[in-house]
């Protein structure tokens, strides 16, 4: 079977599909993959050889792509107005609009493929199936919620039981347990509302490049209903331990994540690692461990990384903080710490215990330290970056450091394995931005979260971990150290969220693989649609403009 896999590049929207793509051709399918130039060496390195890519410009120069694909901490929880133009500037008049031309013509110069499977944010790939009349296969790691969105069936969402969840930030995404006032009140006018903006600001956009290609207006991708062309079938990777209940169409189908693979042993950290040995030395001292990351695309300021530090300073003795922290971020880390946190831990800068000086010093240092980075131009300082000399015993420098004490309690890192970190023993808990591959290898490794979401679907990630009381979540905009650090007490000091969380994680696992599900959805569907579309094909003259068909 000839399958094209087509996404943008952005790592939350193309990991799912590059993991499809994989075991599609691991079990012999002729596979391709389409993205925009921007992910084509990523692509190259996860594929297989045979998987060839093919690529598309990218809509943006690669300082204005990254500006805009980031959030940036201080505009968490920007206006509903300005949320949609954004939205609508990098999907449709950025990536829909650049991938549509390139597509359209590869799809017209090569051999006919059986299928397409096609990332739901790509609309590109959605608009040239319909184009071409290629069978289609949606693939979807967002929450059901947002798919309804996104597939134009905010049916679906109409019962009075199932909450509203927006974009729009923390009071656009209404609790599963709802009051009287919001289950039928708030929650009917927000479900009223909520599609109003896109109908407003995006869908007459998207009509505009849709005609471009000679298409009819559509909705924010299409509308997924039986008949709608081309041919298609809904593959959701939503968690389902996590969703609100929803009954979906029978076209559609909810597999569970497949980038996170709850099917497979939990993963352990690779040998040698030196934060492997960090963990393990903590566990056998009896230490817990927080881990701490904010992703790939939430960029901390000095404020949000001030306020990590006057956490860690409250945090007890026993506790450890490994950090995941963008290297971007580095500098603004006060001078004092920066180095003993990101140094080696063999280095002899590991003896600091990393603690910073309590009473908001963390926010202070960061403070004064991220001024003077920003004048020197900023460096991305990393654990094999040289280190200067510990600061001077006694000094304010090195009382925030922390340089008492023979425990490295902080260890700070650009990158590490994430879900081997999780799944580590040490680790108690897990802060994070709770984007939604963060909160499935959450699960799957049966820890409890505290969740600051900055957008997107982070809201409704967020929400759905407190519905299940698995974790507690502290909005971005008016977050303070005192409540990041209350939250970290309750969710550490208190064993039913870690008791919940592994309860989670057996609830996941008992379901078994999302991938080999999301699999059998795409074979199963290929051989329903697959020989009516050649039969179809072969009957069209060469060279002609082959227009959707209805289902």
């Amino acid at each position: 079977m000839r399958i094209l896999v087509v996404s943008i590049h952005p790592e939350g929207h193309v990991q799912s599909p590059l993991v499809l793509a994989n075991t599609l051709a691991s079990q012999g399918h002729e596979v391709a993959f389409f993205v925009n130039e921007a992910g084509a060496e990523r692509c190259r390195k996860a594929l297989p050889s045979s998987v060839q890519v093919f690529t598309s410009p990218d809509p943006f120069d690669p300082e204005t792509m990254a500006e805009k694909i980031r959030f940036k901490a201080e505009e968490a929880g920007k206006g509903v107005k300005e949320t949609i133009q954004g939205i609508t500037e990098l999907f449709v008049t950025g990536f829909e609009a650049s991938m549509n031309p390139p597509l359209d013509s590869h799809l017209s110069s090569h051999p006919r493929y059986d299928l397409m499977v096609v990332e739901v944010s790509t609309s590109a790939g959605v608009d040239m199936a319909e184009k071409h009349g290629v069978p289609l296969v949606v693939l979807s790691a967002m929450p059901l919620a947002v798919l309804t969105t996104f597939l134009h069936r905010p049916d679906l969402t109409w019962d009075w039981a199932y909450p509203f969840q927006g974009p729009g930030g923390p009071g656009m995404v209404l609790p599963e347990r709802m009051t009287l006032l919001q289950r039928y009140l708030l929650n009917p006018f927000l479900k009223w509302l909520g599609p109003k903006p896109l109908e407003w600001w995006a869908y007459p956009v998207r009509a505009q490049v849709r005609a471009r290609m000679g298409l009819p207006p559509r909705a924010l991708t299409f509308e997924s209903r039986p008949g709608t062309s081309p041919p298609h079938a809904v593959v959701a990777c939503a968690n389902p331990v996590l969703e609100p209940p929803l009954p979906l169409p029978p076209h559609w189908h909810l597999v569970g994540p497949i980038v996170v693979d709850a099917g497979k042993a939990p993963p352990r950290m690779p040998a040698g690692d030196e934060v492997g040995a960090w963990l393990e030395e903590a566990a056998a001292a009896g230490h817990t461990v927080v881990y701490v990351s904010t992703g790939t695309v939430v960029n901390l300021g000095p404020k949000e990384v001030g306020q990590l530090c006057d956490v860690i300073a409250a945090l007890p003795p026993t506790t450890r903080v490994l950090w995941s922290l963008r290297g971007p971020s580095h500098h603004v880390l006060p001078d004092a710490v920066r180095h003993a946190w990101t140094a080696p831990i063999t280095s002899p800068l590991s003896s600091p215990d990393g603690a910073c000086a309590s009473g908001g010093a963390g926010t202070a240092a960061v403070s004064a330290a991220a001024g003077s980075d920003a004048a020197a131009g900023g460096t991305d300082t990393t654990a094999a970056a040289a280190a200067p000399a510990e600061p001077p015993a006694g000094s304010a420098a090195s009382e925030l450091a922390g340089a008492a004490g023979g425990v490295r309690r902080v260890v700070v890192r650009s990158w590490v394995a994430q879900p081997a970190v999780l799944a580590h023993r040490a680790v108690a808990a897990f802060l994070t931005h709770a984007g939604a591959n963060s909160v499935y290898e959450a699960l799957a490794a049966g820890k409890p979260m505290v969740l600051t979401p900055f957008g997107a679907d982070q809201y409704m990630n967020a929400q759905h971990v407190v519905n299940k009381r698995l974790g507690l979540s502290v909005n971005a905009r008016t977050m303070s150290a005192a409540a990041l650090t209350a939250a970290l007490s309750a969710v550490t000091g208190d064993g039913g969220y870690l008791s919940r969380a592994q309860d989670a994680c057996a609830q996941l696992r008992a379901r078994g693989s999302g991938l080999q599900a999301a699999v059998r959805v795409v074979e199963q569907f290929a051989a329903e649609h697959c020989g009516t579309q050649r039969q179809a094909a072969a009957t069209v003259p060469a060279g002609a403009d082959t227009a959707a068909t209805s289902a």
